[in-house]
């Protein structure tokens, strides 16, 4: 291009708008101006939020506490008190435990060795001291614990009653004293410190208890055989005797037959009978829970007639 031409285009380079920036890329087309409105005047430019400030460590810290405590259980889990809602009692402190009742010691059962001739006679006793005395003899093949494991004893105890089970001389704890049958419970009774008890007596002990109610009716209070021997010897005896009885007999009774029942029926004008059914000679081992019952309504009726 000649020098004249080049002058001549230069003025229409400089009219034209910059083509370009420094990438190459074209500008935008540049925005009108805004409209005015009804009044003339422009309106106002559009408000632009400032952007959010970051926090400082003091509001990180009071956002971090605020969830820990979000998360906590409760306000008293965070040592906080809490206030009591509307109607709500503020809790005051913790109610004592109630105190427990005391066992009185004639609840247990007591071992006790007495003397009888100078020598050892073992008794287990329980219950109120004031309550009617209950005297327990046993059979050939048991001991005075027969009645604490039965459960009479307590039984015994629970309902009022002073129960006393004696070893029979020459049986478990008691020595073999030189005792004769026919005196062992009118000597024994005084130390034994038993008022007019009430005398259980199965099988063999019928030996030792009949011979008291017959010569000693003063000194008990009542009679509880339960399929004893020697009934032919000491029913004779007996007859027309006015203490209270309860006599007890198992239905399968084979070491003595029940027909001797009878014998105390027909001579004790006071005697209840009671035979347990499907029981054996020891039949208050067969059926304890009917013998139990029997017994405490035999009991109490002789208080009843106080």
């Amino acid at each position: 291009m000649t020098a004249s031409a080049t002058a001549r285009a230069l003025p229409l380079l400089l009219a034209m708008p910059f083509a370009g920036c420094d990438d190459g890329q074209p500008l935008p087309p540049a925005k009108a101006p805004p409209a005015a409105n009804a009044s003339g005047a422009a309106p106002p430019p559009p408000q632009v939020a400032p952007p959010a400030a970051k926090p400082g460590a003091a509001e990180i810290t009071a956002q971090r506490t605020g969830e820990a405590l979000d998360e906590s259980d409760s306000a008293d889990a965070q040592g906080v008190p809490e206030a009591p809602r509307a109607g709500q009692v503020a809790p005051g402190p913790a109610a004592a435990p109630a105190a427990q009742p005391q066992v009185e010691k004639w609840m247990e059962v007591e071992t006790w060795d007495v003397a009888y001739g100078g020598k050892k006679l073992r008794a287990l006793r329980i219950g109120p001291p004031q309550g009617r005395a209950v005297l327990l003899l046993h059979g050939g093949r048991f001991n005075s614990r027969t009645w604490l494991e039965l459960g009479t004893l307590e039984i015994l105890a629970k309902n009022g009653f002073r129960a006393v089970a004696i070893d029979l001389p020459g049986f478990a704890k008691s020595a073999d004293v030189v005792a004769k049958p026919e005196e062992f419970l009118h000597v024994a009774l005084p130390i034994l410190d038993l008022k007019k008890p009430v005398v259980l007596f199965p099988s063999m002990s019928g030996s030792f208890a009949f011979p008291e109610a017959v010569d000693h009716p003063g000194e008990i209070a009542g009679l509880v055989p339960v399929a004893p021997v020697e009934i032919e010897k000491w029913a004779p005896k007996l007859k027309g005797s006015p203490l209270p009885t309860l006599l007890f007999w198992g239905e399968k009774d084979k070491v003595i037959p029940i027909a001797q029942a009878e014998l105390l029926v027909a001579a004790l004008p006071n005697l209840k009978k009671v035979v347990l059914a499907g029981a054996d000679h020891a039949c208050y081992q067969d059926r304890p829970e009917e013998f139990h019952k029997a017994l405490l309504a035999f009991l109490r009726s002789l208080d009843a007639k106080k």
